[in-house]
């Protein structure tokens, strides 16, 4: 009932809701208020859905959302939470959909740098929160006797990410902090 689209009735009445409850045992599961009815109190947390899901986007895709502005970001989030709702305890995995359907999305200005700009802040993200891998030691590398270096094989770090990008983002998203906001053209590179 809190994901759907709809108004608090239609969620109540809708097929999926009324799988799981039928609306005239909805009274059995939450109580009414002094002012409020079940599907009332439950239209609170339904109206709160998509504000929590936008700021939740929000803290991984700033640059996404400054780039859009406020409205249109929260109508991508709105429309992307109905294709993708939150099914997981975390919202750290709300996100895990959002790059693709960015790049898909047809009501999206500048849809190619917006892409390339939410590969970059969702690579960001999952950088930030990847395991640490343990630098080599000095001591390690001095272990390796000297003709095993030309045959080496050196692994990154598991954060590594390597981005192919066709627009300027990084050098847009390096400027958001400026107080200027001097952006860099939105051009597609060469």
């Amino acid at each position: 009932v809190i994901v759907h689209p709809g108004t608090e009735d239609e969620a109540v009445e809708s097929e999926q809701a009324q799988a799981l409850l039928p609306a005239e045992k909805l009274p059995e599961v939450i109580l009414p208020s002094q002012h409020l009815t079940p599907a009332e109190r439950l239209g609170i947390y339904q109206g709160m859905y998509p504000l929590r899901m936008e700021e939740a986007l929000a803290s991984d895709y700033p640059g996404l959302k400054h780039y859009l502005g406020d409205h249109a970001f929260f109508h991508l989030v709105v429309d992307y939470v109905q294709s993708h709702p939150s099914r997981n305890f975390s919202l750290n995995r709300l996100g895990d959909h959002f790059v693709a359907f960015v790049g898909e999305h047809l009501r999206i200005k500048q849809r190619g740098f917006c892409h390339d700009l939410a590969k970059l802040e969702f690579a960001m993200s999952m950088v930030f929160d990847e395991e640490e891998t343990p630098p080599l030691s000095a001591d390690e590398i001095a272990a390796v006797p000297a003709e095993s270096w030309e045959t080496a094989v050196l692994t990154p770090v598991k954060a590594f990410r390597l981005l192919a990008l066709r627009y300027p983002a990084s050098a847009w998203l390096d400027t958001l902090n400026d107080e200027s906001h001097n952006h860099p053209q939105v051009r597609r590179k060469d």
